[in-house]
């Protein structure tokens, strides 16, 4: 697996499969964890980064 090491001023710029909506991805540290930040529109998803 590749090291994830995207920062907030660099994220991932990816859209959903039907190329219809797009959707930003970083890392980041919440509480001491190292955390996927995913955010879609105004939503903002975290995801445990193991």
């Amino acid at each position: 697996m590749p090291a994830l090491n995207r920062a907030k001023e660099t994220p991932w710029k990816l859209k959903t499969p039907p190329g219809t909506a797009e959707y930003a991805m970083h890392v980041d540290d919440k509480d001491g964890q190292r955390v996927i930040v995913c955010t879609v529109g105004k939503t903002v998803l975290l995801y445990d980064a193991r």
